[in-house]
């Protein structure tokens, strides 16, 4: 466990670099005897920072300090009042990131959260927007254990399009079970990479179907319990790719790769998801949202998955 670092600072920038850890939610503290002369002390929950007083002191050119800031918006509030100029950064694993230079040039990276080493990676999206192929690609980018659909463990899925009245229940039963199954192997810890998450079933396709007429309230309240099933485990996603495309895209996709079930998906069914999933994203709320316009990117291509990679900060 790291106990401190300590960065040289000239004598006349110390007071002024101080001021900038203490909005950062540090406070000073005494060193020992031997050390009062020429050094300035601050801690935060255990770590601290030594400025060490130097009349020529060495400023890398990238290295830095990184400090959590889970109230993020507030902290670039107060430094910015104090006349520090935060400059905001990108993203990387979805949660805000900003910059800020000291006097002396030492510069200090601001986050909300933490990238996590073992990630657990949830995809969206609508039907053929790519999930099940990005899936095993980015599980294999990363080192992750694939969390894949399985459409042929779904034994109701070519009857649901046949007779949607007759088999809406039984189907989106059966996905939505797959997917709490499969969320529930992502509690073992590892980083993991799901299609689909254990949410989708219910705030998506069943209530485009309940719209639709071919659930009724109770079957849906039903599902419901599932997706309140899935909401109390006690891991959920750090991260929720949503694969975005056109409803043209989308046909044009579903019938290049010809499965016969989707023969019957009609592009009023895949408008009416397109909507769902919209609202669906906007109300997401379990961790930060990564967009991605796959009418723009083909992410079977291997640099834009690598591309991917880096954006959500697991390269």
């Amino acid at each position: 466990m790291i106990h401190h670092v300590g960065i040289e600072v000239a004598p006349a920038d110390v007071e002024r670099t101080a001021e900038l850890f203490e909005l950062l939610g540090f406070e000073r503290v005494v060193p020992p005897p031997a050390l009062a002369e020429g050094f300035t002390w601050l801690e935060r929950e255990g770590t601290q920072i030594h400025l060490m007083h130097d009349e020529q002191p060495v400023v890398p050119a990238r290295a830095h300090v990184a400090v959590l800031a889970p109230d993020f918006d507030a902290t670039l509030g107060r430094l910015r009042s104090a006349g520090f100029e935060p400059e905001p950064r990108r993203p990387h694993w979805g949660a805000p990131r900003a910059l800020v230079t000291g006097p002396g040039g030492h510069r200090v990276e601001l986050m909300e959260a933490a990238p996590k080493s073992r990630p657990f990676i949830a995809i969206a999206g609508n039907i053929g927007t790519g999930k099940s192929g990005l899936t095993m690609a980015l599980a294999a980018e990363l080192g992750a254990q694939p969390l894949p659909e399985d459409l042929a463990a779904n034994p109701f899925f070519d009857r649901f399009y046949a007779d949607p009245s007759g088999w809406a229940f039984s189907s989106q039963a059966a996905f939505a079970c797959d997917a709490l199954r499969r969320h529930v192997v992502a509690l073992d810890g590892r980083a993991s990479v799901q299609d689909r998450t254990a949410f989708e079933s219910y705030e998506v396709f069943a209530r485009v179907l309940h719209e639709q007429g071919h659930l009724s309230d109770d079957q849906l309240r039903v599902l419901g319990g599932l997706r309140d099933c899935a909401a109390a485990l006690p891991r959920q996603p750090d991260l929720l790719i949503y694969l975005e495309a056109s409803t043209p895209s989308l046909a044009s996709r579903i019938a290049q790769r010809d499965r016969i079930p989707e023969r019957h998906v009609s592009l009023e069914y895949l408008e009416l998801l397109q909507a769902a999933y919209e609202e669906f994203v906007s109300r997401w709320a379990l961790s930060p949202v990564h967009s991605v316009d796959t009418d723009r990117r083909d992410l079977r291509d291997a640099d834009q998955l690598r591309l991917l990679a880096r954006e959500v900060g697991w390269p």
